[in-house]
């Protein structure tokens, strides 16, 4: 909810006299992704005016000066990981320097879930699709890394490039999708269940509903436990899905051109497939990246574009720092006003020795969210601060 503030300080300076007025004013968890012409009109309820400039100025000032250091540390972090995900999503930014029509893209980074390593979501807005992208990203990377992604062709064009730093997994989802789509263009009014099954696109999903029914009964297992059930029961079930698929006949003019396609997919992206069976870190599919994908899709929706280009930069360093709160199990709204609160002490420090306490994992931030939740109980509590007794029977 917006809090109620007089009509004389509605103009915050930019030194963020109250960061935890304008936390709630910006970053409430409901209207988050809502765009600011539809915020507009709300503190007009509250006896005050806030124009979307304004608001629009606070967003870019605090994520320039305050947030930049912290999501900037973040992908440092990030490129280090040993196993990442990867997807990127189109967006529209109007005063991008290029005609009308131009589309923009924000690329989706993101530390593997199976991993005992910190759950980081990063961001990163680019005016094309292109391996620049990804050159420009992991410049400077010295270890190996598994790179979870679909089969768009700048990810195998910039492993080639990375000699061998770059190691591609495959996507089972991806996979899954193209046999899918191929029997939804069929028509099976009148086919009973049993002549259904018998099409080779079902038997296709079929096969791969087992192998993720396997997988599913491995999550909670260390990698090296999972690593070790793979090879005994997902193994099989991955082989005996290859060997259906290539005994299927594309000769077969009665085939349709989307079963050809997933056929052809599948194959082309065998070794990136497999690759899961051989370490027990790698997720089977880009499930997670493209989950993240979401809060941009939600935001695209809702505002369709982006003024200018460093409105999309902003944009993308407040989404990262909202989804790696939320990939932590931290609240958003809490860990947004603590570095709302914290960064402007370290406004003209040079190092970044100050960085670890600022993460949403660190123990400093637990213990500030411990205490504002215990602090908003209180304020919500009885006189006394009583605990009610529980009814008898």
């Amino acid at each position: 909810r917006l809090i109620r503030i007089p009509a004389e300080n509605a103009l915050i300076p930019k030194s963020i006299a109250s960061p935890s007025l304008v936390s709630q004013l910006m970053l409430d968890w409901n209207r988050m992704y809502l765009p600011l012409y539809r915020q507009e009109s709300d503190p007009d309820r509250f006896g005050f005016s806030l124009s979307r400039q304004t608001m629009s100025n606070w967003i870019l000032y605090v994520a320039q000066t305050h947030l930049r250091p912290v999501y900037e540390y973040l992908s440092m972090l990030l490129r280090d990981c040993r196993y990442q995900n990867c997807d990127e999503t189109y967006f529209s930014v109007v005063l991008d320097e290029r005609g009308p029509g131009a589309k923009s893209f924000i690329w989706v980074h993101r530390s593997g879930n199976l991993a005992n390593i910190p759950q980081i979501v990063v961001y990163c807005y680019e005016k094309t699709r292109g391996a620049d992208h990804l050159r420009n990203f992991y410049a400077g990377l010295l270890e190996m890394i598994y790179l979870t992604c679909d089969a768009y062709s700048a990810y195998p064009c910039f492993a080639d490039e990375s000699n061998g730093l770059i190691v591609l997994t495959g996507c089972f989802m991806h996979c899954r999708r193209r046999f899918v789509e191929a029997i939804l263009i069929l028509n099976l009014k009148g086919m009973t269940d049993e002549q259904i099954l018998a099409l080779p696109e079902a038997k296709a999903i079929l096969l791969i509903r087992e192998i993720y029914l396997a997988e599913g009964q491995l999550k909670d297992l260390s990698p090296e436990e999972r690593l070790m059930r793979r090879k005994e029961e997902v193994l099989p079930k991955v082989n005996a899905f290859f060997e259906f698929i290539r005994s299927i006949d594309l000769n077969n003019p009665l085939l349709s051109e989307k079963l050809k396609d997933a056929v052809h997919y599948s194959l082309n992206q065998e070794i990136y497939l497999r690759r899961f069976l051989t370490d027990g870190s790698i997720p089977i599919d880009n499930g997670i990246a493209e989950r993240c994908v979401k809060p941009v899709a939600l935001y695209r929706r809702n505002s369709l574009i982006c003024f200018s280009v460093k409105g999309a930069e902003s944009m993308v360093t407040v989404f990262s720092l909202i989804e790696t709160a939320r990939a932590n199990g931290a609240d958003p709204f809490y860990y947004l006003k603590y570095l709302m609160e914290q960064m402007p002490k370290h406004l003209y420090d040079k190092g970044r020795e100050y960085m670890p306490d600022l993460m949403p994992w660190s123990d400093v931030y637990r213990r500030y969210e411990s205490t504002e939740r215990l602090n908003l109980v209180k304020a919500q509590a009885p006189p006394g601060n009583e605990k009610p007794r529980t009814p008898k029977k």
